[in-house]
């Protein structure tokens, strides 16, 4: 279909204003749980409020422009290394896992209790406009998006929104959005079955409080960014809002919990339907500045909304041809600035919808190479550990050549190969890995290099290996595959210690579980969880604390206590009191005698 230009122009930037409109009005009440009533910003803004909902789009569409086609994985998972320095939840997590060499798709999912986080879904408006009216291509886009900081219902709210957002260039109906996303979905039970249920309990009480409360009482979560809820409160204000912009988005903001994102995305949902409803009291006050927050560097943004949406327009232009869209932007496209495509085999780089959960692509170029890692990701002491090495060819002419591994002192590689890959074809070759006795301390960082020649050309790819942490568990030494300990029924004490490679303050300390626990560092009791709330977040814990940590061996203690007669598990980490990021320069041994 053709699809004209100044239609889609029109639309872009009502999508972008109401995104604006709505992150400012929903910013104030950002994780709040309880019910307010909201009729305008409180307080009135000057300026659009700064939100990562639009930060992290912006950083998305420069690192597409400048990298080239096709949209990859592992290009966008260089945001969290190199563009983003506030990094909560699922952010934190992605940080940490790129910084020991962890790609996407496993960088979203290593470690993280933050998978089904609100961090994703706040950014499908990009792919939707990217790809106007062909949510095929949207929801493929979105997913390489996603998937480098989350895993599950994370992504699969993403593509629901990212489809109805792609959907809504050509229709306007709330019910039919609806039902488009959801036939992305069909595979999650409880995402999917909430989204109808909030949908029944409206046309059945049409009472948006009532209903809010049924899908807290039949959707429970301890996270209040979780995406079932708050993507089931963003649909119950679209329907109690009946398509008015102004209702819709003082419903979201008044329901709480992920306030600022529920607002944003209906605004900009609202707003790309219908620009010329978004009324102008909303928009005089927060202007046309385009407004990053300060934890993005490394940018090159433009001034306004209007010159992020001319960049989308262009780059829109240039995705539709690159991947053969069924639609085609009609009328009089600019020349594309954008850094040109590297490759036109979209299809060897790209994700699958069904990826493996441990995947992780470690380069695009020359080679796609892939390592799929075993279930616990950590190589266990003692374990020979199987890999798979997938390699890829994105070119036109058949290749072939040779690799080698070289893992660090104290593992052992196995897996040296021959490759031979026609144009477009991919390959697997086991590799194994093994620690053959407990190392002297865990690093944090373990690099696994790959080393590739073909004809005339060699050159390297470096994947990050996980060395387990060694705790003593009721006094007996045992490997753990990273920050998340799992334990049995009973009660347990976890012994271990950390060092850190300067002296540090103001750090936050978590340790949370599914149990009852106490955490002792250095001899003293830091913290009491009472398994009430399992949110281990650097910022947002309720039993965090700050500490200040000398450069020396620290010794740490969990005690679990008995409980229910369950199996369990607890997170242990550390983080910057003002970045939230990880710590992850931390290493670790074996307690010693005193």
């Amino acid at each position: 279909m053709n699809y004209p230009v100044s239609e889609y122009r029109k639309k872009v930037r009502g999508c972008f204003i109401g995104k604006s409109v709505g992150g400012t009005l929903g910013m104030p009440f950002e994780g709040n749980l309880n019910v307010n009533e909201v009729t305008y910003y409180d307080p009135v803004p000057t300026s659009m409020v700064a939100n990562d909902d639009l930060d992290l789009q912006v950083v998305a569409l420069e690192i597409l422009r400048r990298r080239g086609l096709p949209v990859s994985a592992h290009y966008l998972c260089e945001l969290w290394q190199k563009n983003v320095q506030c990094c909560p939840d699922e952010y934190g997590v992605a940080n940490n896992n790129t910084t020991i060499g962890l790609f996407a798709p496993l960088s979203g999912k290593y470690s993280s209790k933050f998978g089904a986080g609100m961090g994703a879904a706040i950014r499908s408006e990009l792919w939707a406009c990217l790809a106007p009216a062909d949510p095929d291509l949207a929801v493929s886009l979105a997913r390489e998006d996603a998937a480098t900081d989350h895993f599950d219902d994370g992504v699969d709210a993403c593509l629901f929104l990212t489809a109805v957002e792609s959907y809504a260039f050509v229709e306007s109906d709330c019910r039919k959005l609806i039902e488009k996303g959801l036939s992305y979905i069909t595979g999650n039970r409880r995402m999917t079955s909430a989204f109808t249920d909030t949908i029944a309990w409206w046309d059945e009480t049409h009472d948006a409080l009532q209903v809010r409360a049924k899908i807290l009482e039949k959707y429970p979560s301890h996270n209040w960014t979780d995406v079932t809820i708050n993507l089931s409160l963003i649909l119950l204000s679209w329907l109690a809002g009946g398509g008015d912009f102004s209702k819709s988005i003082c419903t979201a903001a008044s329901l709480g919990y992920d306030a600022d994102c529920t607002c944003a995305t209906l605004g900009a949902i609202l707003g790309l339907i219908d620009v010329d409803s978004i009324e102008e009291r909303w928009t005089w006050p927060i202007g046309e500045d385009l407004v990053l927050s300060d934890n993005i560097v490394g940018m090159h943004e433009g001034a306004t909304i209007t010159s992020f949406c001319d960049q989308i327009f262009e780059t829109c232009a240039e995705i539709q041809e690159f991947y053969g869209s069924s639609c085609k932007l009609e009328g009089e496209i600019p020349e594309y600035t954008g850094a040109p495509a590297w490759t036109r085999r979209a299809d060897v780089v790209a994700l699958a919808a069904d990826y493996e959960p441990t995947l992780s692509i470690a380069a695009v170029t020359p080679l796609v190479v892939k390592l799929i890692y075993p279930e616990k990701v950590a190589v266990m002491t003692g374990e020979k550990t199987r890999f798979t090495l997938r390699l890829g060819n994105p070119t036109e002419r058949p290749c072939q050549g040779t690799f080698s591994l070289r893992a660090p002192d104290g593992f052992v590689a196995e897996g040296d190969g021959e490759f031979f890959l026609a144009a477009g074809e991919q390959a697997d070759y086991p590799i194994f890995v093994t620690i053959p006795q407990r190392l002297r301390k865990r690093a944090y960082y373990n690099p696994l290099d790959i080393r590739f020649a073909m004809d005339d050309v060699s050159w390297s790819v470096t994947c990050g290996l996980v060395a387990p942490i060694t705790w003593l568990v009721d006094g007996k030494e045992t490997d753990v595959p990273g920050p998340i300990a799992s334990f049995g029924p009973g009660a347990h004490t976890f012994e271990g210690e950390f060092k850190l490679f300067t002296r540090r303050t103001d750090d936050r300390l978590v340790a949370q579980g599914t149990r009852p626990l106490s955490c002792e560092l250095d001899g003293e009791v830091l913290t009491d969880h009472d398994d009430k709330q399992y949110v281990p977040a650097i910022h947002r814990c309720k039993d965090s604390v700050v500490v200040n940590l000398d450069h020396c061996w620290h010794r740490v203690k969990v005690e679990i206590r008995e409980g229910n007669n369950q199996e369990g598990e607890f997170m242990f980490l550390l983080g910057d009191r003002y970045s939230w990021m990880w710590l992850t320069q931390l290493e670790w041994r074996v307690p010693q005698a005193h």
